[in-house]
């Protein structure tokens, strides 16, 4: 059995770690200390980099694997029309919603599923992995690890800063 634990990165400003931040990932690795993680990937994000680091160096993992895939999706901001917004806005969770800028669901859920196929397909059995990433990453783990099918819109699920989250797959 496969497990994969999904941890948040820390409290961040301007994407790098707060005091608080800091501390939160320090806190996260008495949870951690007993898994037996055998390989950490992160989003190439500061915040993420800067949990996965302190979290890996007090667990005494020597390689944290930075993933392009894994970085957060676009925040809808100033630079798209209100009618794009409202669209955008009504199918965040519709993994059928397709759209370039921002990025839709689809494109979101795609390349999250393309990371986790490739590092299933790579792990052994029995091994432990930890990602650290953004809070986005939870609605989609949860679809693919429960099976839930393409057409449904996703559950939202929502972890606090350095929260964990955990899946089991069987090779």
């Amino acid at each position: 059995m496969i497990k994969i634990i999904f941890v948040r990165h820390g409290r961040d400003k301007n994407d790098k770690l707060t005091r608080l931040g800091i501390k939160q990932a320090k806190m996260a690795v008495k949870e951690l200390e007993y898994e037996n993680i055998d390989k950490v990937f992160c989003s190439p994000k500061g915040r993420t980099l800067q949990t996965a680091n302190i979290i890996a160096k007090r667990l005494k993992i020597n390689q944290v694997s930075i993933d392009e895939r894994i970085v957060e999706r676009e925040r809808i901001g100033e630079k798209v029309d209100e009618k794009t917004k409202q669209l955008y806005d009504a199918n965040y969770l519709n993994p059928n919603f397709s759209h370039k800028n921002p990025e839709g669901c689809k494109e979101y859920y795609d390349r999250i599923v393309e990371f986790l196929n490739n590092i299933l397909q790579k792990a052994n059995k029995d091994e432990t992995i930890l990602i650290v990433g953004h809070s986005s990453m939870c609605y989609t783990m949860n679809a693919y690890f429960c099976h839930k099918p393409s057409n449904k819109f996703l559950d939202w699920i929502r972890l606090g800063n350095c929260s964990k989250i955990c899946f089991e797959y069987e090779k």
